[in-house]
């Protein structure tokens, strides 16, 4: 998510965009933020905990253990600030009209509810 916030960054900064490569980086830009809300949702959600990875040991009895995949504030923090970054660049220029859809906003803006959610944030 960070390279192409740098990318979309150089790209927004040039005088000239071509239409092709702004659809293209508004494509992308979309799509990465679409997955990093739908992460936050999922740890969040579901206790911090996405699902269990069942692993089985061979031998007798073939025992099962279970861990979960937890979010880190760590983790967090790195996504907060990989959204923080993407929006502090102009991303108007890439819509057409200059207007950020209403659901791209709505994806941020409860991803941040999500977060303020959380007493540890």
């Amino acid at each position: 998510m960070e390279q192409h916030t740098e990318a979309l960054a150089k790209l927004l900064s040039s005088d000239h965009i071509d239409p092709q490569d702004k659809l293209s980086h508004l494509n992308a830009m979309q799509m990465g933020v679409y997955i990093l809300v739908e992460l936050y949702k999922c740890f969040e959600d579901e206790g911090k905990s996405v699902h269990q990875i069942v692993t089985t040991k061979k031998g007798k009895g073939k025992k099962k253990e279970s861990e979960d995949l937890v979010w880190t504030s760590c983790e967090r923090q790195e996504g907060v600030q990989a959204l923080r970054q993407l929006l502090d660049i102009n991303l108007a220029v890439l819509f057409d009209p200059p207007v950020v859809h209403d659901t791209f906003i709505d994806q941020i803006a409860n991803c941040c509810y999500k977060l303020l959610e959380n007493v540890e944030v």
